[in-house]
């Protein structure tokens, strides 16, 4: 179809809405009815994307990784492939070095094997060491008497008229012997003294300087009274108890002085000792019980979940140096685990508990000035460690560190175990969260019924199916002649061929534009 004469003319404003503006306005301008759900739908289907978009999701979870291996260690024997003959005493120097990787920090905890970063393991119970420590400044008892006229440092007294008319001064109570709740008795010595002068008053003075650190650790045992095979009846001694532990691997009592400085004149001689900062600490064999054993990237650690005091059982078989003597719960009391057995041999008891005593053994002076004291930091013994206890302040985590250190080295011996464990990857996979899935379901339902009653009710009144031609909107005002009418046209086909070869003319009739075939 061709237009002979033609013009521009603008559309209506509402042929530049989109369907669902149109349909939004269609609601009140129209009849309700088979149209009114049409334009329902239409507005209906602006929120259907929203709601689209919220059914599927792409969450992750943590599953088992096949390729992926996990383990982690136990035991309940502690015998090395290896031992070192010193001055014909063997001795284990690895269970020594972990007891000075705890004391001095630099103990790096051994972590499970995990390939993935994401591991758990079943629960198990092995041989371990635990520590134990109290505060027993409060429930100490302590005596202290006055410095007799023989103590060593009078000597230094040169002029004696300076103070109370020449005598030496009795009655200053820096003699002082602690006693803790358990029996052990710590002196803590007199490094240093002066006797200045006031350059105020002339009036002589006396200042003493006391150990800063002093500890005592000794066994919590007696393993010398076994000798061989046989069990030396008459030294034997019952079992003993530390900070309620029976028989610990060591027992240690210490005495710190955050001031060491005691200061004395006319005014003060008989002035009461400052009281020290007294700790008692216990290391002992154990059973440890792990449960729930997960580690992560952000948890790599495993820390037991209980624990249960072991000892040697008493009498042992035997006390050779290769030996291998059975540990279990004190009496009166049961293990963890109905079927477990423990031990440990003989010569790396002797290397744990010589290396402990040595170094826990110790007094710290404060200073290495032999012209001070009298002697060399080289004659104190222990002196490293008490520079390393006295500076670190807390006495629980050093031994908890010396503990998980020994324990580690422990679990690793060739007479452990090692136990499996699953290792798991994060996955990411598709959810689909099906109340989401409810709108668009609703109105693709009734959409899928508004189609069919349109379809039904367009048979009924036997309408032309135009679809998308715009043929019904150039035809609907066009004056065709009688052999050319659109009217009885039923097919869109027929329409279509009509409009080819008619030929159309507009023209402006009283103000109102027409379309006439001619």
């Amino acid at each position: 179809m061709t237009f002979l004469q033609g013009c521009l003319f603008s559309p209506p404003v509402s042929a530049y809405k989109t369907p669902q503006q149109g349909s939004l306005n269609a609601l009140w301008t129209t009849t309700p009815g088979l149209a009114t759900v049409g334009a329902l739908l239409m507005v209906s289907s602006v929120a259907l994307s929203p709601f689209t978009q919220q059914i599927l999701t792409f969450p992750s979870r943590s599953s088992e990784a096949l390729n992926g291996t996990a383990s982690v260690r136990m035991t309940h024997e502690y015998s090395p492939d290896r031992s070192y003959d010193t001055s014909g005493s063997p001795h284990d120097p690895v269970i020594e070095e972990s007891v000075l990787s705890g004391m001095s920090a630099a103990y790096t905890p051994v972590e499970p094997h995990c390939s993935t970063g994401d591991c758990e393991y079943p629960d198990f119970i092995t041989l371990g060491v635990c520590s134990k420590c109290e505060d027993i400044t409060t429930s100490s008892v302590e005596n202290c008497s006055a410095l007799s006229k023989t103590w060593s440092g009078w000597k230094d007294w040169k002029d004696g008229s300076y103070l109370d008319n020449g005598k030496i001064p009795e009655h200053i109570p820096l003699n002082c012997t602690y006693t803790s709740p358990n029996g052990v008795k710590i002196v803590p010595e007199i490094d240093y003294w002066h006797f200045p002068v006031s350059y105020e008053t002339g009036e002589r003075y006396m200042v003493f300087f006391r150990t800063t650190w002093t500890s005592l650790a000794s066994e919590g045992s007696t393993p010398s009274n076994f000798q061989g095979d046989m069990y030396q009846n008459d030294h034997y001694q019952p079992p003993v108890k530390f900070l309620d532990i029976t028989n610990p691997i060591i027992q240690f009592s210490s005495a710190k002085y955050l001031d060491r400085t005691s200061v004395y004149t006319t005014e003060n001689v008989t002035a009461p000792a400052e009281k020290p900062i007294l700790t008692e600490c216990a290391l002992y064999y154990c059973e440890q019980q792990y449960t729930q054993n997960r580690v992560s990237v952000n948890h790599r650690l495993l820390r037991p979940s209980s624990t249960s005091p072991l000892r040697y059982v008493d009498p042992p078989p035997s006390w050779h140096d290769f030996s291998i003597s059975p540990l279990g719960p004190p009496n009166d009391t049961k293990a963890m685990s109905d079927n477990s057995t423990y031990a440990m041999v003989t010569y790396a008891e002797w290397s744990l508990r010589g290396a402990l005593i040595s170094w826990l053994n110790t007094t710290n002076v404060g200073s290495a000035h032999e012209s001070e004291f009298g002697r060399s930091s080289q004659q104190i013994p222990g002196f490293p460690a008490s520079s390393i206890l006295f500076d670190r302040g807390d006495l629980d985590g050093t031994f908890s560190n010396i503990a998980h250190s020994i324990t580690d080295i422990l679990r690793a011996n060739s007479r452990g175990t090692t136990i499996p464990g699953r290792a798991f990857r994060d996955e990411t996979y598709i959810h689909v969260r099906w109340k989401w899935i409810v709108p668009p379901i609703v109105n693709v339902v009734v959409s899928i019924g508004f189609l069919t009653a349109t379809a039904i009710l367009c048979r009924r009144s036997r309408a032309v199916l135009w679809k998308s031609s715009v043929l019904p909107f150039l035809l609907s005002r066009v004056d065709t002649q009688p052999e050319h009418d659109l009217v009885f046209r039923g097919r869109v086909d027929e329409v279509e061929q009509v409009s080819k070869i008619i030929k159309v003319s507009m023209k402006e009739e009283k103000g109102n534009i027409m379309f006439t075939e001619h």
